[in-house]
């Protein structure tokens, strides 16, 4: 099995400073999966998401409100594919009503 684990990118602000934000969740709950599932991961803001790569469930970390658009979007696209969809993170849990219509599965709290 392999599982894709995505953080979805967020809109910069005109004249912001770049800088990097590395998300937690999805690093501790990749540490927690047996060794026996291959896990890949992609941060949209260091690098692009790549649909095209085989995966059997796409798990999505949400951490901040603006991240959701996009999160959802992501989502949807991998359920028109026909990819299992489960989302994670401080901002699933705010959103989670909204979210359960992007996904199969929507975790509130602790995913690992």
């Amino acid at each position: 099995m392999k599982i894709k684990l995505v953080y979805p990118g967020w809109p910069k602000l005109k004249n912001q400073p770049e800088f990097n934000l590395p998300p937690h969740g999805p690093v501790v709950f990749a540490a927690a999966v047996s060794d026996d599932i291959e896990i890949s991961f992609c941060d949209e803001n260091v690098e692009q998401l790549d649909f095209d790569e085989d995966a059997d469930l796409i798990a999505i970390s949400v951490m901040l409100t603006c991240q959701m658009p996009r999160a959802w979007e992501i989502a949807d696209k991998y359920r028109a594919r026909g990819k299992k969809v489960i989302f994670g993170g401080i901002a699933t849990m705010l959103h989670a009503q909204e979210t359960t219509m992007h996904a199969d599965s929507v975790f509130i709290g602790e995913a690992e």
